[in-house]
């Protein structure tokens, strides 16, 4: 009984921890560099969140970060693209699809790999995926499942922009591009549901965040978003907005003002990655995101993550 009583002690103390976490810090990086890591590794603090790559960590190098966060307190994301694969990966995925026990109704919306796809990503080399796929879903959420068994504290879920080809598809009636939005959001859910006590956080995809999410072009249909200013126990933990600060427009200003309202409301953390590429400047970015307390991170461009740590003051 006293064993039972210790593993019990130490689950509930886990869990409490972790339902506690308070996000002071951020820092991202998706190479594997000595130096970068070191540095990485010597800013780690309580409260702060760091996102990786873990394909590209060995295994001396993520035990290390890991043994530093859990030691002062801090989480290490894995990142996962839930919206785009990468062409180097479109093979794996073809021989996952193959290989997938498909339902009838699955293999005729799907019936191939190619299928699955909606489009490209040039600058990133990569192809906009369908979420409401089945086979892709399963994909990706065993990149998750394999970050939680290698000691990842959570789940970066990138790419969840995607969603935005999905509400602008016009060979798509409405009701079609709705089933596949819908799927977006019951897809982040499902992986924090499938491990709650762990940390994710969602990238880009703004557009799913407030209460309600328009469906159209002139015309259209709203329906229910996220909703992150409310608690939902699937709901994510955090959301990154990436490229803070640097636009005037009228989208801009108006997800700025809801992402205000969602970190103030408690439920989910805003964090902000700003870019030099955009023509700002860290001292008034590191400025901004201090006024309204979203742990911050400051990068040259978002195409240089992979070489150089992006990271706070």
């Amino acid at each position: 009984m006293k064993t039972v009583a210790v593993i019990l002690y130490f689950w509930l103390a886990l869990a409490g921890h972790t339902a506690g976490f308070k996000a002071t810090g951020f820092h991202l990086y998706y190479g594997s560099e000595a130096r970068a890591l070191t540095k990485l590794n010597v800013k780690l603090a309580k409260g702060h969140v760091a996102v990786v790559d873990p394909r590209a960590l060995t295994h001396a190098q993520r035990q290390t970060l890991l043994d530093r966060a859990n030691a002062v307190g801090a989480k290490v994301l894995g990142y996962v693209s839930i919206g785009e694969l990468h062409d180097r990966e479109a093979s794996d995925f073809a021989a996952f699809f193959k290989a997938s026990n498909l339902t009838a109704t699955e293999r005729k919306l799907f019936p191939t790999p190619t299928a699955v796809e909606i489009g490209r990503n040039a600058r990133f080399r990569s192809r906009h995926m369908d979420t409401l796929s089945v086979a892709w879903q399963r994909f990706v959420q065993g990149k998750a499942a394999r970050a939680r068994q290698l000691g990842y504290h959570g789940a970066f879920l990138d790419t969840v922009d995607t969603v935005d080809h999905y509400l602008a598809r016009k060979e798509w009636s409405i009701p079609r591009r709705i089933q596949s939005v819908k799927a977006t959001m019951q897809f982040i859910r499902a992986i924090k549901a499938a491990a709650p006590r762990q940390y994710v956080m969602v990238n880009r995809g703004l557009n799913l965040i407030a209460p309600k999410v328009f469906v159209g072009n002139a015309t259209g249909v709203e329906i229910d978003g996220l909703n992150l200013r409310q608690k939902h126990a699937s709901n994510p933990d955090a959301v990154l907005w990436e490229n803070a600060f640097s636009g005037s427009d009228a989208w801009t200003r108006a997800k700025d003002a809801e992402l205000r309202t969602i970190h103030a409301a408690g439920h989910t953390t805003v964090f902000a990655l700003g870019y030099a590429e955009s023509g700002g400047q860290p001292a008034g970015f590191f400025r901004q995101a201090h006024i309204v307390g979203w742990p911050a991170a400051w990068a040259r461009s978002s195409t240089t993550l992979h070489r150089e740590l992006a990271t706070g003051k």
